[in-house]
């Protein structure tokens, strides 16, 4: 009898999930990047918040944190300079550009969630509790490795899509700033904007499935 170790189960449970499983595009993952940065750029809450957590002053206790960081970094990169180039990205680079993505929308949303559970009274508690749960159950499919380079498409995404993109994003941060959201749910925000966006630009500026 074939013995169920933990990749199996996965194997089976990505067959059985594979519809409602997230996969990443080239579009998308660019334009999260974007969000990142946009809202590291402009909101200090963001500086803030790293700065008070574990490593965020970049103690030695926490050194083993530091290749985390790297390959967050790292896949943020990849999503950016892959719209630019020709290359098809390697299994490295697309286990960086989900690990990015996956990590960027899954604490912000945790965090987004939690702002909004404080803020919203009653029944549109329900709206906060939504996105946290969405946040954990993305987390969990990502360590229960539900999710991997698989998850990741090789399409390369049309470079006006991306700059149409990049303005889109810009300007719905400048709402949300606008409006004084948290920086948690703006990047949440932006990223589930990237995510849908990133299908209606492909429709007008049809991706190139075959890189090199």
């Amino acid at each position: 009898m074939r013995a169920w170790t933990g990749k199996t189960v996965s194997r089976r449970l990505r067959r059985v999930l594979a519809m409602a499983l997230p996969q990443y595009d080239g579009l998308a993952l660019f334009l999260t990047s974007v969000s990142f940065v946009v809202v590291a750029a402009f909101d200090s809450g963001i500086r803030e918040a790293v700065r008070s957590m574990p490593g965020g002053r970049l103690p030695l206790d926490v050194i083993p944190l530091y290749p985390l960081a790297l390959l967050f970094v790292s896949g943020m990169a990849f999503s950016v300079v892959h719209v630019f180039t020709d290359r098809k990205p390697s299994g490295f680079e697309k286990t960086a550009m989900l690990y990015f993505a996956v990590i960027g929308n899954g604490i912000a949303g945790v965090i987004a969630g939690a702002v909004m559970w404080r803020r919203f009274p009653g029944w549109l508690a329900v709206f906060p509790l939504w996105n946290l749960l969405d946040a954990i159950a993305l987390m969990l499919m990502y360590w229960c490795d539900l999710l991997d380079e698989n998850s990741v498409t090789d399409e390369k995404p049309c470079p006006k899509a991306a700059l149409a993109g990049t303005l889109a994003v810009s300007i719905l941060y400048l709402a949300c700033r606008g409006f004084g959201l948290h920086w948690a749910m703006s990047f949440s925000i932006l990223a589930l904007f990237s995510s849908n966006a990133s299908r209606e630009l492909h429709r007008v500026f049809p991706p190139n499935r075959s890189p090199i």
